[in-house]
């Protein structure tokens, strides 16, 4: 490399006009070159023909030449012509205006072209003239790619803050504003002009939130802490003028060396909570329809049951007879069980449906509903085979509503299968439970079909040729009531015309409860009856005059009203010991019938029996705050009454 720069050095003296040997001119000249070869871009020089004297190390990769091939040489002897036409205008313009910034493309041994910021300027001699042509270049290809990256990076932030339809703001750490974007003037009411620099708790934080907004923003600019960032939160926000509305909120932090950003972003959920308002308006109205529909259904059904108890006690006998009370009394419990499990439905997704657990017997649970769905069975002839294990098993459970489960099950079951057919449950122990399987050999699933079994109101199969397929509430009540009970209930089916099975997964007790003092059951067995006075108030006729003809046939004294101020008149020549009360009577209501009743000087003891249509949790809850004893829910079962009767409750709770 010494070599080189003395041959340079040499070169570039005679250029100059001074010898080489001049004391400190060699020196100074290595020195100089030296400090070429160091910069951070290209140098050269050339002479006043275009020839090129000198290039550093940078110069000769970039331009693809050794110095031999350099020095010597012009531009149009170098490079294409174009480029080198190029480089000779710059260095014209360099001589006449004393130097010359500009900016020059080449393109690298790469294939790439690369821009660069070229400095060219004069060399003189001693006396002042131009000898030499200078030129230094830094390279800002990554520079330039970097800044139009940038400029792109900008102008879609800029694109994407107008087009969004979310508000976006902005934040110092101040909590002045810094962006705020069209759509953020649009919900607030505000121009950007006009909100720049401002404080943001100012302008759109409602009052009561301001401190606590100001409070955690200087917690997170002391400490880091940033106990809403990434969260998202609801809360109301101020327009200009004045009026709050709803909006969803997000704050992100940005960092860098200087102190941080917040980014707001904000959601207008106007129409979101309204629409949820009128989901939970329909959802009550739908409630509200369901209760009362239950209601009405249920009024037209007492008289029947009443009738057919009637037939029973003194009508004639006869098979034909016989069957057809039979037949009417399978259909009010069918129609009965319908409603019922429609109000089931409405209490669950509401989250409303109270479980009543105790340690239960798994054999009793499945014997009430084996006796619930065997009418229903046997219409149809089918074969029902049960299996339980030989010791019970325990599980702490609502008797009544696991027994629902299984009744729901079975009676699915019989539904699908063609009269003749069997139907199995077999239940066995595993993995610390109890595994409960339903197994028919009727017309089977299909696999589309199976994924949607427990969704409310679907059909499985709703051809005319298999009419009595149900509301499509059984299967997807059972589905929850399981669930609540802590288990799992799966289907199966290998296909069309293969059965299928339905298996419930339950937790069992470890421990069997310890066994209460045996009983005599009596099933259904009505009581000796006792002769009681009872008012009987209802303004349906058909249910008020067949209640009284039963009871009057139990050896009951009874008087009838077909409203309430006729109830009470009777009631204060009467003087009853028993009152039943329908619920939705004009003029007054049932409860403050009831209430009327007991503020009567003799009416302190009087038994007091809702006998209603009106069988949710919150009628219930009105009847005991009313005074009533029990609450009875149409259509009455008459051996609950009678035993109700024969041995009324001490104190005012449910009977039904």
């Amino acid at each position: 490399m010494s070599t080189l720069f003395a041959a340079w050095a040499a070169s570039l003296s005679r250029h100059l006009g001074r010898r080489e040997r001049e004391p400190g001119v060699l020196a100074t000249q290595l020195h100089f070159a030296s400090f070429m070869e160091h910069l951070p871009g290209l140098a050269w020089m050339k002479d006043l023909d275009g020839r090129y004297v000198f290039a550093n190390e940078a110069a000769v990769e970039v331009f693809r030449k050794s110095r031999a091939e350099l020095y010597g040489r012009t531009d149009l002897e170098i490079f294409p012509p174009a480029t080198a036409a190029q480089f000779q205008a710059n260095d014209r313009l360099a001589l006449v205006n004393d130097g010359l910034q500009t900016t020059e493309t080449l393109r690298h041994a790469d294939g790439t072209l690369h821009q660069a910021v070229v400095n060219k300027f004069p060399i003189r001699d001693p006396d002042g003239r131009p000898a030499l042509i200078g030129g230094i270049a830094i390279d800002i290809t990554d520079r330039l790619r970097a800044e139009s990256q940038l400029r792109d990076t900008e102008a879609r932030k800029a694109a994407m803050l107008d087009m969004a339809l979310d508000c976006i703001v902005t934040i110092d750490h101040e909590g002045r504003i810094v962006e705020f974007n069209p759509a953020a003037e649009r919900s607030f009411g505000y121009r950007r002009e006009d909100v720049i620099g401002e404080e943001m708790c100012e302008l759109i934080i409602p009052q009561p939130l301001r401190d606590a907004h100001r409070a955690g923003l200087g917690r997170n600019v002391a400490t880091g802490e940033a106990r809403v960032l990434g969260k998202r939160l609801e809360l109301d926000a101020l327009r200009a003028d004045g009026s709050e509305f709803p909006v969803e909120l997000a704050i992100t932090c940005i960092t860098s060396d200087g102190p941080p950003l917040y980014t707001a972003f904000l959601r207008d959920i106007t129409d979101r909570k309204r629409n949820e308002q009128a989901l939970r308006d329909a959802d009550r109205r739908k409630d509200e329809f369901l209760a009362t529909l239950a209601h009405e259904l249920r009024n037209p059904l007492a008289p029947v049951r009443n009738a057919v108890q009637l037939l029973r006690l003194e009508g004639p006998h006869g098979p034909g007879l016989e069957w057809a009370r039979d037949v009417i009394d399978r259909q009010v419990e069918h129609l009965t069980r319908l409603i019922d499990d429609l109000l089931d439905v409405s209490r669950i997704t509401r989250d409303n449906l109270e479980l009543r657990k105790e340690p239960v017997a798994l054999s009793e649970v499945i014997r009430g509903a084996v006796e619930t769905s065997r009418p229903l069975m046997e219409q149809h002839g089918h074969e029902l085979i049960v299996s339980l294990p030989r010791a019970d098993v325990y599980l702490n459970a609502d008797l009544v509503r696991l027994s629902q489960v299984f009744m729901n099950l079975l009676s699915n079951a019989a539904k699908y299968t063609d009269p003749g057919g069997c139907i199995r449950l077999t239940a066995e122990r595993g993995h610390g439970g109890v595994v409960v399987r339903v197994r028919d050999n009727g017309v089977g699933i299909a696999a589309d079909k199976l994924e949607h079994l427990f969704d409310l109101f679907f059909q499985g199969d709703n051809s005319l040729e298999r009419p009595q397929s149900g509301l499509g509430i059984g299967l997807s009540l059972a589905q929850r009531l399981v669930e609540l009970h802590g288990g799992r209930i799966e289907a199966r089916s290998e296909g069309p015309g293969r059965g299928s099975e339905f298996i419930v997964r339950l937790a069992a007790v470890e421990e069997p409860p310890v066994a209460p003092e045996p009983v005599e059951d009596d099933g259904d067995a009505v009581p000796e009856p006792v002769a009681r006075r009872i008012l009987v108030a209802d303004d349906n006729r058909d249910a008020a005059d067949s209640l009284g003809l039963l009871l009057q046939l139990s050896g009951n004294a009874v008087r009838i009203a077909y409203g309430s101020q006729e109830a009470l008149r009777l009631a204060d020549e009467f003087r009853p010991d028993t009152a039943l009360l329908d619920i939705g009577m004009p003029e007054m209501n049932g409860c403050d019938l009831a209430r009327s009743l007991r503020g009567l000087a003799w009416g302190e003891r009087i038994l007091l029996i809702a006998v209603t249509g009106w069988g949710q949790e919150e009628d219930r809850r009105r009847t005991r705050e009313a005074g009533f004893d029990a609450h009875l829910v149409k259509p009455v079962d008459h051996a609950v009454l009678l035993r109700l009767l024969a041995d009324p409750p001490r104190a005012r709770v449910d009977a039904s």
